[in-house]
């Protein structure tokens, strides 16, 4: 009997490494009895707004300026530039918050100047954090000042962006998934541009289980419900709709993703059953010479190589059954899994029936 060789591709998984400034920047800030405000007063006090980037922003569009390629990257040059966009003190606020055990989220979504009362161009990022067993909303990049009419960036500390009530942070800051809001009744982004939210009506949320339940989700799952929400607000505008469209793709690349990583443990589990049946296949073609391979320890051995190969081939079949247009690698590869899964159950049959035959 040959050795059996199954071939298995292997798709590389992308792994996002941790940020390793962080810990030098949470030695640099002076603690004090808040900690979250800490945070907020370091950054918005070492870090100033990159109005040249804001340009390249409004001229070519976000999604076309190479931001860095990743968020570990981007955090590293804000803080060995000092500078950066709306983007930048809130993924480092997030940072620094989540390294000291908070539970913080960026929010992303569009904004009213509180000056000129016109609606922003381009969208713009912000915070939510869980502190004193309640969610706060603050704007670090609107707290650290702000960029005038000459297009220059005017340094100037503006405590009322950190800890915003929610009932008048919506009048400048709109989500766009409404849950962080947190309103009770939310504000639809129709309300929010035509400037016909009812004051009365707004209520700070008090219970947070829908948000706990959320951030429970996995990654597909809370853009996927934070989508059904957007879409729930009534008619988008340009960003809304360009938000959504970005969310829907980053759903579908999300989901392949995760598929190889299905795929992978798969093929790591076939890959081990294989080599485990080539030394029953070296063991068998000598007549079990070796006292380990009794009867009794051969079918255990090869029973438990059989649910291996039965859970691997399982899930090439989910992934297939959840995706038909799977790669034609796929189809072999699933081929190949069931092939081996069907010669490893003549194995059984052979050792439940022919065992004495083969000494």
């Amino acid at each position: 009997m040959k050795i059996i060789l199954l071939s298995l591709l292997l798709l590389p998984l992308l792994v996002q490494s941790q940020n390793r400034e962080i810990e030098k920047i949470v030695n640099r800030i002076d603690f004090e009895e808040d900690t979250v405000k800490a945070v907020f007063d370091w950054i918005t006090n070492n870090i100033s707004y990159d109005v040249s980037l804001l340009k390249k922003i409004k001229l070519n569009g976000i999604e076309n300026v190479k931001l860095n390629q990743n968020k570990e990257s981007r955090i590293s040059n804000v803080l060995k530039n000092k500078r950066g966009v709306c983007q930048h003190y809130s993924e480092l606020f997030d940072e620094i918050m989540t390294h000291l055990g908070y539970q913080s989220v960026v929010i992303a979504g569009y904004t009213r100047s509180p000056i000129t009362q016109k609606l922003n161009s381009v969208g713009h990022a912000w915070n939510s954090v869980k502190t004193d067993n309640k969610w706060i909303l603050l704007d670090a990049t609107w707290g650290a000042g702000y960029v005038t009419n000459k297009n220059v960036f005017e340094k100037r500390y503006k405590s009322e962006y950190y800890n915003m009530n929610p009932t008048e942070a919506i009048f400048s800051h709109i989500p766009y998934d409404p849950l962080w809001q947190l309103l009770e009744q939310q504000v639809s982004y129709t309300s929010f541009e035509k400037q016909t939210i009812d004051k009365k009506n707004l209520r700070t949320i008090t219970n947070y289980k829908e948000i706990e339940k959320y951030l429970q989700l996995n990654e597909i799952d809370q853009k996927k419900e934070a989508l059904s929400r957007s879409k729930e607000m009534g008619k988008p505008n340009a960003l809304v709709q360009r938000w959504q469209d970005i969310k829907i793709q980053n759903i579908n690349v999300d989901y392949r993703n995760s598929m190889v990583k299905v795929y992978n443990n798969a093929a790591e589990i076939m890959r081990n059953a294989t080599t485990k049946f080539n030394d029953y296949v070296h063991a068998k073609n000598n007549k079990f010479r070796s006292s380990k391979w009794t009867k009794k320890t051969t079918k255990a051995y090869m029973t438990a190589l059989l649910e291996d190969a039965e859970r691997a081939n399982q899930q090439f079949l989910s992934i297939k059954d959840n995706d038909p247009t799977m790669s034609s690698d796929l189809t072999a590869t699933l081929k190949n899994s069931t092939s081996f899964v069907k010669l490893v159950n003549k194995e059984l049959y052979f050792i439940d029936n022919q065992w004495s035959k083969s000494k």
